[in-house]
């Protein structure tokens, strides 16, 4: 069986990282390596962690500069065929998860993806994506298994605060397999700091990463459909608003 990394990033998450934590270490029949990577948090963080120190495998806490800057120390260090990034205010759908996934997992050189419970706006993000869905929507990272190889090329841009993941996947999406497993991996915390902050410098330069990447084509049907993918957002966040 595969050994997968799971990497939860942490800042001041006392009040939430013990259930995540617990998420983890409760997978059965699983190759788990845990690594957390705390960005110096002055609150109770610490003493969660080392309450669950047996089942870590690493822990290093200092200062960082962001989520993706720890995300990508997390990486640095990790030993697994594939990689997980666990938010620590999220936790995993169930404790079959992990095993679930490694049945699934046959090309150690592709992305696996299942679907993500945002639990606060009561949203199921889900469905297999393709090019023109990823250019209006996330797949969200908290469901991705990244294989380690991938990380040889690229790390994670800084430069975005809040949405280098998408950056990423934008970039890795063209050349790189992506699968889509049909099962509910995470239930994810949609009131987490990169929901609430907008990465501005990466909304900027978004329709640029896409010209750059897929080209002229492609960037203008982007252009042509964003509007009317922002007007259907806005409806069905109204029709589940009253649900």
């Amino acid at each position: 069986m595969f050994k997968i990394s799971i990497i939860t990033v942490t800042l001041n998450s006392e009040l939430t990282l013990e259930n995540t934590i617990l998420s983890v270490i409760n997978q059965k029949d699983v190759n788990i390596e845990y690594i957390i990577i705390d960005g110096n948090s002055s609150d109770d963080t610490l003493k969660i962690i080392e309450k669950y120190r047996d089942s870590i495998a690493l822990i290093i806490s200092e200062r960082d500069d962001g989520i993706y800057d720890a995300m990508n120390k997390g990486i640095k260090y990790a030993t697994g065929e594939f990689l997980l990034f666990l938010g620590s205010d999220d936790i995993l759908a169930n404790v079959n998860v992990i095993s679930n996934v490694s049945k699934s997992i046959d090309d150690l050189n592709a992305v696996y993806y299942g679907d993500s419970y945002f639990f606060k706006r009561n949203i199921l993000h889900s469905g297999i994506f393709c090019e023109l869905k990823l250019f209006n929507i996330n797949i969200c990272h908290q469901s991705i298994f990244y294989p380690k190889s991938i990380y040889k090329k690229n790390i994670y841009n800084i430069k975005y605060k809040y949405l280098a993941d998408y950056d990423y996947n934008l970039k890795i999406y063209k050349t790189t397999r992506f699968y889509y497993i049909n099962m509910l991996i995470t239930l994810f915390n949609d009131e987490g700091s990169c929901d609430k902050n907008i990465d501005k410098f990466f909304l900027k330069d978004k329709t640029k990463i896409i010209l750059n990447i897929y080209g002229f084509n492609k960037t203008i049907i982007y252009i042509i459909t964003r509007p009317i993918y922002l007007i259907i957002k806005k409806i069905l966040t109204k029709i589940i608003k009253y649900l």
